[in-house]
């Protein structure tokens, strides 16, 4: 029995394909969040926020501005029926990109982010811990990036 590319049997095959695609395009909506949460805390820190803070924001604005050029990348690759290193290395480096601004939105507001009921900012510091766990956990995806991207061998079991 065949179904397109795919044959009987071949679901792990199938499901790796997929995958791919979902995790190079999956955090679009989300990291246009995560941009907008960026200046949402630098208009909350305003001049208070110090050089220390100013450094770190600029940093995650520079990470998530560059996993957008990779996303529209990992788009414009699977439009042409192909996914390369940028989709198995897109959802590693967004989860840890979203946690480390995450710390910093926890670090910049001190006591006002105890007050988790109206604030967004460490709502979402909440959330992130769960983003290394889905879809593949970040070690499982580092092996899986060492091994498929990077040729390495796999480790002894």
């Amino acid at each position: 029995m065949r179904t397109g590319s795919a044959r009987e049997n071949d679901g792990w095959r199938v499901t790796n394909v997929t995958l791919k695609y979902e995790r190079g395009t999956a955090f679009v909506s989300e990291l246009v969040d995560s941009i907008r949460l960026c200046e949402e805390l630098a208009v909350r820190l305003g001049d208070a926020g110090g050089r220390e803070f100013d450094v770190e924001l600029g940093r995650c604005l520079a990470e998530f501005d560059a996993l957008w050029a990779l996303t529209k990348r990992n788009v414009s690759q699977s439009t042409r029926g192909t996914t390369g290193a940028g989709a198995m290395v897109m959802k590693v480096a967004y989860s840890e990109a979203r946690q480390r601004f995450g710390e910093l939105c926890l670090r910049a507001l001190h006591r006002e982010a105890l007050h988790v009921d109206d604030n967004e900012l460490v709502e979402e510091r909440l959330r992130t811990l769960a983003l290394t766990i889905a879809a593949g956990s970040s070690q499982i995806q580092r092996n899986i990036i060492g091994e498929r991207v990077l040729g390495l061998p796999r480790e002894p079991r």
